[in-house]
């Protein structure tokens, strides 16, 4: 008789949902801290609202966009719940990101153990499903996170399995449609994951003949060589706010122009082989040829209305960037390719010629249903809400022309690259925060001052070039095998996708992002963790004769650290218990408030999304324009917003004193209009005033 075995992936996400599930069944107060961060209220109370016949509105007054379409489809229907009890749909919701989570946590093994021993990809595979910042980010706050790192790990999965099929077979075009149909999943849990969604096409795409990774990385060194000329120029924060837009049309035109001079150059492949200078003289005539080209149109289409003006010398220094960047870039390629020149040979008559057809049947369907989708999900959007993008996303570049206190736009190359003034807090955090936390370790050890910055910023530089140099000489000792297990997992394009993210952001002035918009550079920083991970496992058992038993046990009992410290910090954050007087304390601001204003009461808030869901018989109104109308938007723009407040019938706002009297955009929009009632809830509320009154 054939003895079951229990699958692995089973028990992982069996030792996931028990770690957790208690949290779903904790006393209300206890509950409230899993939801960590206000913008998840935003979610549900736009859902709750829709449930009632609201439409998709977080104040029931104007309709508002500012939320991912997944995870507002995954709210909606539990929230239809809330008019029985406010805390019911709670606990379903952290359900629901459990299971998601657990999900996620069990296809990125199947990933990892692709290309890694079963021991490291059960202790990454914990790690990552454990790991107090990840969990925090991707199980816990009630964003769109869960399903986000799902997706986006499941997308590169399928591309993973994808690989491996056509190096037996040719391609296979049915998987390359549910790829698609993945893609459409990814994007639609985060609208950012476009560019993700982009260079894993090029990367499935153009696979035959291997043209995948210079293009992406080609794309890569165009986009970052404008956007800092472009720095380089006019400088940073305000003096770069007025060629914003002049950058990012230049960025795509550049993008077009270049990579089709590119390939008519024959930088993508040639049939023979040249000389080094032959080559050399293609790169620099291509370059130039398409800086000239990118440069001409940069003066025409100012004439269609598309920017105002730009600075001249962008299109020389961007010429220089982009052609060091891209000879460094071919012959570091030709370097590892073990090529004898610097442009590939592909013996074919022609690329197009003999490609084409293939290109445009996979590129279909890839790119046809997640195109279909968002052209639908476009048209809606203008259609319902006025405007073709987020306004939400609008307003965030907004607030980058201002001064506020949601922070302020790139102010120096490395911010660029996402790593602002503290890395830790930047994309690349869930890297650098380790070496965050040596730092202050190392403060608290020799007892030195915890605001001593200069001791501080030393020991952080000291511990990120130690363990900088202890990974390069990993990396560069093994780095045959490195190569190898690259090619396994599309490293190389979800690096793109999220750089490409970054600089979006970066590159135009976006402010305040936040740690869950993070979750591709997380799955990156993690998946590269284990292949490091990997590596010191084979040099212990090369070098230091270790037995794979005794690995295995190391691992097992690193899981079991693992899961026992998150399991007390999870005690700690979210207490299975309360004492009586404490069950209801997370509403407390709410009777506050409700005790100072009436039945009935219109009241603005720059937040409010957890008020706003448990306040009665009040209405809140969103002010920093995130969950609201377009509409609104507009008028904060022009400081009339006044006029929306007046025609809404606004009795109060309930905000910060700094932020209303010392911050823009409300210190102009509405400081003449408020009149202080008291402190209530660690919030000020206010009278508002009509105009005329």
């Amino acid at each position: 008789m054939k003895k079951y075995r229990i699958p692995f992936e089973l028990i992982l996400a069996l030792v996931v949902i028990a770690a957790n599930i208690y949290v779903v069944f904790a006393p209300a107060n206890s509950l409230m801290n899993w939801y960590t961060t206000d913008d998840a209220f935003y979610y549900f109370k736009t859902a709750q609202n829709f449930t009632e016949g609201h439409g998709l509105s977080f104040d029931g007054i104007s309709r508002s966009g500012g939320f991912h379409p997944l995870w507002m489809m995954v709210c909606i229907p539990v929230f239809s719940l809330a008019r029985f009890d406010l805390v019911l749909p709670l606990r379903i919701l952290a359900l629901i990101s459990i299971l998601v989570s657990a999900l996620g946590g069990v296809y990125f093994y199947k990933l990892i153990s692709r290309v890694v021993s079963k021991p490291v990809a059960v202790l990454v595979s914990l790690f990552w499903m454990f790991e107090p910042r990840i969990h925090g980010t991707v199980t816990q706050l009630g964003m769109e996170a869960s399903v986000n790192a799902l997706f986006i790990i499941l997308l590169l999965y399928q591309t993973a399995l994808y690989e491996a099929d056509f190096k037996k077979s040719e391609d296979n075009n049915r998987r390359m449609l549910w790829i698609g149909i993945t893609a459409i999943f990814t994007v639609l849990s985060r609208l950012d994951n476009i560019f993700l969604v982009i260079m894993v096409g090029i990367w499935l795409v153009f696979r035959r003949p291997n043209l995948r990774l210079p293009v992406i990385i080609d794309s890569l060194i165009i986009a970052c060589s404008v956007f800092v000329s472009y720095f380089l120029r006019v400088g940073f924060q305000d003096n770069y706010q007025p060629f914003v837009t002049s950058a990012s049309v230049m960025v795509i035109t550049a993008l077009v122009v270049k990579l089709l001079v590119f390939y008519a150059g024959g930088l993508y492949g040639r049939k023979k082989a040249s000389t080094l200078r032959i080559d050399l003289l293609r790169i620099i005539i291509a370059v130039s040829i398409g800086s000239l080209i990118t440069g001409g149109l940069m003066f025409v289409l100012p004439r269609l209305g598309l920017f105002s003006s730009f600075p001249r010398t962008v299109i020389i220094s961007d010429w220089v960037l982009s052609l060091l960047a891209i000879l460094i870039f071919r012959w570091m390629y030709s370097l590892t390719t073990r090529q004898n020149t610097l442009l590939p040979v592909i013996p074919e008559e022609s690329i197009l010629k003999q490609n084409w057809k293939r290109w445009l049947i996979l590129g279909l369907n890839y790119y046809g249903p997640v195109g279909l989708v968002m052209l639908a999900y476009i048209a809606f959007y203008k259609w319902y809400f006025g405007t073709f993008s987020p306004v939400s996303g609008q307003i965030k570049h907004w607030w980058g022309s201002i001064y506020t206190v949601y922070g302020r736009p790139t102010a120096s190359i490395w911010e660029f690259f996402g790593f602002p003034e503290r890395p830790e807090k930047g994309a690349w955090g869930q890297a650098l925060s380790y070496i965050a936390d040596a730092a202050k370790n190392l403060q608290f050890v020799f007892k030195v001052d915890p605001n001593n910055d200069v001791f501080y910023n030393n020991a952080y530089m000291g511990f990120l070039i130690l363990f900088g140099g202890i990974i390069l000489a990993l990396v560069v000792l093994n780095w045959n095998r490195i190569c190898e297990m690259v090619e396994k997992v599309p490293v190389w394009p979800l690096f793109a996708g999220c750089l490409a993210q970054i600089i979006n952001y970066t590159g135009t002035n976006y402010v305040n992002m936040r740690s869950w918009y993070w979750v591709g550079e997380m799955v990156l920083i993690v998946l590269l963790f284990a292949l490091l991970l990997e590596i010191i496992s084979n040099l212990a058992q090369e070098r230091l004769k270790i037995k794979p038993a005794m690995l295995q046990s190391i691992s097992v009992l690193l899981g079991m650290v693992l899961i026992v410290q998150f399991a007390a910090l999870m005690l700690q954050q979210v207490p299975p218990t309360v004492v009586p007087e404490n069950e209801e304390a997370y509403r407390g601001g709410m009777w506050i408030l409700e005790q100072h204003t009436e039945p009935g009461s219109i009241i603005g808030s720059t937040g409010g999304g957890v008020i706003a869901y448990f306040i009665h018989d009040r209405t809140i109104v969103n002010m920093d324009g995130l969950m609201n109308s377009d509409e609104y938007f507009q008028m904060m723009e022009n400081r009339e917003a006044y006029k929306y407040y007046d025609r809404i019938g606004m009795d109060y706002v309930y905000a910060n004193p700094t932020m209303m009297e010392q911050s823009e955009p409300y210190m102009w929009m509405i400081l003449s209009q408020i009149k202080p009632i008291g402190s209530y809830g660690g919030a000020t509320l206010y009278h508002y005033i009509p105009t005329g009154k």
